[in-house]
């Protein structure tokens, strides 16, 4: 076994091989010289280390591979492209933002700008899609119901021309309106009489259904009328929805809508949307209401401006003269020491 480790161990020494074995060593017997020891065995020999081992070409081309990232040339390292490079030029604000978001968007990073843009673009994109389907679907809508009512509308027409002729034409209903039935039996005999009858009844209970169903059509289209008109005041007036607020309202514009001319049956009317009326007229009544007010203001203020309130009177002060009050003191003097001296007290008097 440490023979075998021998040759293994000279084997390393002579080829290049780490795996070399027996046979590696023979052909290297028979080119180099093996040192040996006393007893003939061989024995392993010194190499000494070379000052500098040249380098093949091949292994020169393949060192740089072996470099670790950190001794990357910045040249070679700057060729290739970060993502997280910032673009050149700032991107614009959306424009839907106020001007105080746009202040802000104008400070941020033109990396952060981008990607505040391509949220707010593809945002916008998906609102306009929806308000598109919204639109389609509203017209959609709109044109169903404008043909519902045209159906409900030649409906009632056909049954009221129906109604006329049954109740004006129809010779068994004018004759059976006039028939004493019970004359027509003893003359007639009871069969004819009650045949008779029973025809009449027939086309009267026909009538009546004609008329229910006109009724029925003109419920259903006033119905749909009213619920159209609210709708559209509640989508320009929100605030009417609320009741408390809608009350408000209509006595805000009673003024002005009886100054227009309108009746009070005619505004309870208007504010239940029998046909006639059109929301149009309650936001017309909004604006001419608000505008009456206006007026209102404005002819208190210019009231208010023509007439200010005058100033506080003062008394007047009587600017007084030494003169003269050394000259009262005098008379004053002069009439205690001699009460009936009348130049002194002409004197006090004038003074």
């Amino acid at each position: 076994m440490a023979e075998e480790q021998g040759f293994n161990a000279l084997a390393r020494e002579h080829t290049s091989d780490p795996q070399a074995g027996v046979d590696d060593i023979m052909v290297s017997l028979d080119t180099e010289e093996t040192p040996r020891d006393e007893t003939g065995k061989f024995t392993a020999r010194k190499t000494e280390e070379p000052e500098s081992e040249p380098v093949d070409d091949e292994e020169a081309t393949e060192a740089p591979a072996e470099d670790t990232e950190d001794d990357i040339a910045p040249e070679e390292a700057s060729d290739e492209e970060d993502p997280d490079d910032e673009p050149e030029e700032a991107i614009d604000a959306p424009t839907s933002w106020t001007d105080e978001e746009k202040a802000a968007f104008a400070q941020l990073p033109p990396a952060t700008q981008a990607t505040i843009a391509a949220r707010e673009s593809t945002r916008e994109q998906s609102i306009n899609a929806r308000l598109a389907e919204t639109a389609a679907e509203r017209n959609a809508t709109k044109a169903e119901r404008e043909a519902v009512q045209t159906e409900r509308r030649q409906a009632a027409e056909f049954l009221s021309q129906v109604s006329a002729y049954a109740r004006n034409m129809d010779p068994i209903i004018a004759k059976g309106l006039n028939t004493d039935w019970a004359a027509l039996a003893r003359e007639e005999g009871a069969d004819e009489a009650m045949a008779q009858k029973a025809e009449f009844e027939q086309r009267v209970q026909y009538l009546q259904h004609v008329e229910n169903e006109m009724g029925r059509i003109q419920h259903a289209s006033n119905n749909q009328y009213r619920e159209y008109h609210t709708n559209a005041l509640h989508e320009v007036m929100p605030d009417l929805k609320d009741s408390a607020k809608f009350a408000a309202f209509k006595d805000a514009v009673l003024p002005t809508a009886l100054e227009a001319g309108y009746t009070p049956d005619e505004l309870d009317m208007l504010w239940k949307f029998v046909p006639g009326t059109d929301h149009r007229q309650v936001k017309i009544l909004d604006k001419a209401a608000k505008w009456d007010k206006m007026m209102a203001e404005r002819k208190t203020i210019a009231l208010k401006k023509a007439s200010p309130t005058p100033p506080k009177v003062q008394k007047p002060r009587v600017a007084q003269d030494t003169g003269t009050k050394t000259v009262s003191k005098a008379a004053l003097r002069k009439l205690e020491s001699n009460p009936g001296d009348i130049d002194a007290l002409t004197r006090l008097f004038q003074n």
